[in-house]
C-alpha cells in the first residue's frame, strides 16, 4: 500500500529537517574560519556517523564515492559502497589517507527534495530507477538532498592539487520519534575521480579510456 501523500505543512516541516540536518554535516566537514584564533578539533570519523547517519541494523549507514573501478588501485575509497559503521570509518580513513580535501567555506548550496521518490502513477508501487545498483531499497524512504560545493583538493603522495565541485547526494532519511531531526542512511559523492587519478600518478586518465565526463553521466537525476 502506497503511504499517504504528504500535507503541504508535513512536507515543509520535513524539508527544513533535512536541510537543516545535511547543512549541519556539511559544515562539520568543512575547515574552520581561518579568523577563529581557537577553532575546535574536527570531529573524528565515528562520532560523525554517529552523530548524522542511521547506524541500525536495517539501515545501516552506507557512503559511496563513484568512480571506475581501476582507480582503487590508487584510490581505494573510490567506486565501491563501505556499508555499516566501521566500513564507513574506513571509507574516511582511505579518503583522508589519500587526499586533503577542503570545503571552501560560503560555496554550499543545498536542495531539498522532502517527498522524494514518487511513486508509479496510481499504483503505489516504486519503479526501477528508486532501487540502486546493490539492491538496496533505501531510495523508497522519503526525503533526498542534492548538494554542491567548492573544494580544493591535494594528493597526499604526490602534493599535486586541484580545484573542483563536488556533487553530494543523501537519501534514506529517519525521522527521530520526537520528529527533532532526520538523519540519512546513504551519502553518495561525484567529485572529480580523473584529477584524483592524475594527481595521484596514475597518468593521463584517456589513456585507460575513461571519457570525459564519464562517471558525471551516472548521476541519478
Amino acid at each position: 500500500m502506497a503511504p499517504p501523500p504528504p500535507t503541504p505543512s508535513s512536507s515543509q516541516r520535513r524539508a527544513s529537517l533535512l536541510h537543516t540536518h545535511v547543512t549541519a554535516f556539511l559544515e562539520a566537514l568543512t575547515p574552520p574560519d581561518p579568523s577563529n584564533s581557537n577553532p575546535p578539533p574536527p570531529p573524528s570519523p565515528p562520532s560523525l556517523i554517529d552523530a548524522y547517519f542511521t547506524c541500525s541494523s536495517a539501515s545501516p549507514p552506507t557512503i559511496h564515492e563513484h568512480g571506475p573501478p581501476f582507480t582503487q588501485k590508487l584510490l581505494p575509497f573510490l567506486g565501491r559502497p563501505f556499508i555499516r559503521k566501521l566500513q564507513c570509518v574506513q571509507y574516511f580513513e582511505l579518503m583522508g589517507g589519500a587526499l586533503e580535501l577542503a570545503i571552501k567555506r560560503g560555496s554550499v548550496r543545498v536542495s531539498v527534495d522532502a517527498d522524494f521518490p514518487i511513486s508509479d502513477d496510481k499504483t503505489g508501487k516504486y519503479t526501477s530507477e528508486d532501487i540502486d545498483a546493490d539492491g538496496n531499497i533505501w531510495r523508497q524512504l522519503p526525503g533526498r538532498v542534492l548538494a554542491t560545493g567548492q573544494c580544493h583538493c591535494v594528493s597526499r603522495k604526490t602534493g599535486r592539487g586541484w580545484d573542483e565541485e563536488v556533487v553530494w547526494v543523501f537519501g534514506g532519511f529517519q525521522e527521530s520519534e520526537d520528529g527533532s531531526e532526520a538523519r540519512f542512511q546513504r551519502w553518495d559523492i561525484w567529485a572529480d575521480a580523473a584529477s584524483a587519478w592524475v594527481a595521484e600518478g596514475g597518468g593521463d586518465a584517456g589513456s585507460v579510456g575513461w571519457e570525459s565526463g564519464q562517471e558525471r553521466d551516472r548521476m541519478p537525476w
